[in-house]
């Protein structure tokens, strides 16, 4: 079966801040090198918005001519033009969409606007995609400060071992769940030189199955290092494999359960995960119980079956099975530890503990595991 095609979203934080590190340059540079490698078939379309205290989004309709900008400064209410003119064909419109992501930088190169209104972007950004189905990708380099989705700042992060990192405000986690439903993903690109609130923010990645990634102190000229990695990581990031509409289905031996999931996914059910995005970077913990004596059984046996949309728009299945001896030896045990995905699970049980309690008591439950 064929579905409809997917898309790609790119909001772009045009803030002072974002403008004089470099970032809104580099991003735009390599996703023109890499355009032609976005993966799908002639079907591949994308939009692009820049944000600031300001919406400002591109014409890229093949009857527009050059790339037009309108400026929305309302956020409570913001104007959506009509979803043909800035969600395009990227074989149709490929020169129109390099010529835009040209010209960007120079456009906000004298801007000295510091705000970055990452809440109405996202509910724009969301009414245009909803109709695909895809993915946002958002870049910043400050904690959201206009319109809905602000975050202020905490009021003392100097002791470590009290401080919570629980979400500021629910903002984001619904409008995560909104997305979900949609079969949409937003993936997060975080530059600050000051402080975000990757708590708050990152709730949309984590229940929409997205990714963060991170670059503190980001400057292209002043921090090299973190700004080869930034290149490196979005290059991979835009041409890498990926999938869509996707659902997870781990199934137990008799016997053996699945007590909870640990990743950025959206649990529909004890042994059932709902993907919008999956790509060959993403891992998912799962914590499973024994409910019953297995000392007459020699296996443990599970199966992992992933139903998704290829980017060509194929629905397919990816079936793992995996059989483990059944042991009451320690040693044997410890002996067979599987140290990458024992530190995998971990970090992200940790994260998750730490979504609800102090950074002690987060560090301590662990330590009981």
């Amino acid at each position: 079966a064929v579905v409809s095609t997917q898309s790609t979203g790119y909001l772009i934080d045009v803030s002072i801040g974002a403008i004089q590190s470099g970032m809104v340059k580099m991003a735009c540079k390599v996703l023109e090198e890499e355009i032609d490698s976005i993966p799908g078939d002639n079907r591949r379309s994308i939009g692009i918005i820049c944000f600031n205290s300001k919406l400002h989004y591109f014409n890229l309709h093949k009857n527009s001519g050059q790339p037009q900008m309108l400026v929305v400064p309302d956020l409570e209410e913001p104007f959506i033009p009509t979803i043909d003119e800035l969600i395009v064909n990227i074989k149709e419109e490929r020169e129109k969409i390099k010529n835009l992501l040209s010209i960007i930088p120079t456009v906000f190169a004298d801007s000295k606007d510091p705000d970055c209104a990452v809440g109405p972007v996202l509910k724009a950004a969301k009414e245009l995609i909803f109709r695909f189905g895809g993915r946002l990708t958002v870049m910043m380099s400050r904690s959201p400060s206009l319109g809905e989705g602000t975050v202020k700042k905490r009021n003392d992060t100097s002791k470590l071992e009290g401080l919570s990192l629980a979400p500021l405000n629910d903002f984001y986690k619904i409008l995560a769940l909104e997305c979900t439903q949609k079969q949409v993903t937003v993936d997060l690109f975080l530059f600050p030189n000051d402080n975000i609130d990757v708590p708050t923010v990152s709730t949309i990645s984590q229940f929409s199955s997205g990714s963060v990634f991170y670059y503190p102190q980001y400057h292209f000229e002043k921090n090299p290092i973190m700004a080869e990695k930034f290149v490196s990581e979005f290059r991979h990031y835009v041409v890498r494999p990926i999938a869509f509409e996707a659902v997870l289905r781990i199934r137990c031996t008799s016997g053996v359960n699945i007590h909870s999931f640990f990743g950025n996914c959206f649990v529909r059910a004890h042994d059932l995960i709902a993907l919008a995005n999956v790509s060959p970077d993403v891992a998912f913990g799962a914590q499973i119980s024994i409910d019953e004596n297995l000392h007459e059984s020699k296996l443990a046996i599970f199966q992992s079956a992933l139903l998704y949309t290829s980017a060509k728009g194929d629905r397919r299945i990816r079936v793992h099975t995996l059989a483990l001896p059944i042991s009451s030896d320690p040693q044997t045990i410890y002996n067979n530890l599987n140290i990458d995905a024992s530190i995998s699970l971990l970090a992200k049980m940790a994260v998750e503990k730490s979504n609800t309690a102090s950074l002690g008591d987060s560090r301590e439950a662990c330590s009981m595991l």
